[in-house]
């Protein structure tokens, strides 16, 4: 987001969407405040958060993206990755024991 954010701004004739939930959003709002403005706000209805465990046991190591790392329990050590469907992949990969993803088809929920 924050490169993102960037490229908007230099161009000013882009649009940038994001998601309120950004962990870091108040910084990239008050970090160009001169060059974007808020536009319009839209709220929808999302899917529930999940923790998506490869094995359906506790997991000692969870990938998440920033954003919803809150909602994985503290004994969890984290694996930060740039998005949710990182998250997935990577412990698809058997990089870590969950991923935190919105949505994804894991072998079973936690």
């Amino acid at each position: 987001m924050e490169l993102a954010a960037e490229a908007v701004a230099k161009c000013r004739k882009s649009v940038l969407l994001s998601v309120v939930a950004y962990p870091h959003l108040h910084s990239i709002i008050y970090e160009h405040i001169g060059e974007l403005k808020l536009m319009d706000v839209f709220i929808m209805n999302t899917d529930n958060m999940v923790l998506a465990s490869s094995t359906g046991k506790t997991p000692k190591l969870c990938a998440t993206h920033p954003a919803p790392e809150k909602l994985i329990p503290a004994s969890i050590e984290r694996k930060f990755v740039t998005s949710n469907a990182q998250a997935a992949a990577v412990c698809a990969k058997g990089e870590a024991d969950a991923a935190s993803p919105r949505c994804a088809p894991p072998t079973s929920f936690l």
